[in-house]
């Protein structure tokens, strides 16, 4: 497909971008694969990552670990697996504490009902602090975050808790993947966010075609696998009766060891089968 101008494709992206149109595909996803229980609620985690920005605009700020150049921050949630649930961007300078409640309200689908289905936000130390604990429980989540000087292992030199939040540091790699987020070019900060709905719509809709492959495989294993069908034990009369208990005594006898047992077995599945 040919476009007559590269500012045709501009002008229908920022339409789409007004419209809400790369969230609304994210929730239709992101609902598609909670139908098939791919989407697991009970442990989430959110954290941020500051970018590049190399044109003006809005919600730019000095980032602090680049020379204060101007950059972006995205805050990121993402539940258990990793599978992005909402997104907000802000200026570099802007403290990842300050963006939490913005970032649990961005969640494009509803959440189940914390108190039928609790549900754990696992935070770095960096979110240590009343602002951050009190967002996450006004949301009601039971807040998981790392205490400052707070120790990883214990006495022994095992792990007090298993890892759950690093799957929030593997999508943000993800996403820094594409070339449009690893480096803001957009002016317009609602065009960058769409850009980020976008990618987050594209990880959703890749694990919704790897559920559907694994549902058709099994599918096709079991039409494909050879159906056994059990024998039907008949009623049988008093003559057969007599006849079967003939035959037991006969075979049963102590001649043979093993063979005289399979001879038996031998006996009753002919009866079985006439």
């Amino acid at each position: 497909m040919s476009w007559t101008a590269s500012s045709l494709v501009h002008r229908w992206f920022q339409r789409w971008v007004d419209d809400g149109v790369f969230e609304e595909l994210w929730a239709l996803l992101l609902s598609e694969c909670e139908a098939l229980g791919a989407v697991d609620w009970r442990w989430q985690s959110a954290d941020g990552l500051m970018n590049k920005s190399r044109f003006g605009g809005d919600k730019r700020g000095a980032n602090p670990t680049d020379r204060a150049k101007p950059g972006t921050k995205k805050s990121l949630i993402v539940e258990r697996s990793g599978g992005p649930l909402g997104v907000v961007i802000a200026g570099a300078n802007v403290h990842d504490v300050k963006l939490l409640e913005a970032t649990i309200k961005a969640i494009v689908v509803d959440r189940p009902d914390p108190d039928s289905h609790p549900q754990n936000l696992c935070l770095d130390k960096g979110y240590d602090g009343r602002t951050a604990r009190a967002a996450a429980e006004a949301a009601r989540y039971i807040p998981q975050i790392r205490r400052k000087g707070e120790e990883k292992l214990d006495t022994r030199g095992k792990k007090r808790y298993p890892a759950r939040r690093w799957v929030v540091e593997r999508t943000l790699a993800w996403l820094q993947k594409c070339r449009a987020i690893l480096i803001r070019y957009d002016k317009k900060a609602s065009n960058y966010l769409g850009l980020l709905q976008l990618a987050c719509a594209l990880l959703w809709y890749r694990r919704l075609h790897r559920l559907r492959e694994a549902m058709a495989r099994n599918l096709l294993s079991r039409l494909a696998s050879p159906v056994v069908r059990q024998p039907v034990r008949r009623a049988s009369s008093s003559n057969s009766r007599a006849d079967d208990d003939k035959a037991s005594r006969q075979d049963t006898r102590p001649q043979g060891g093993g063979d005289a047992l399979r001879r038996a077995d031998g006996v009753e599945a002919g009866d079985r089968l006439r």
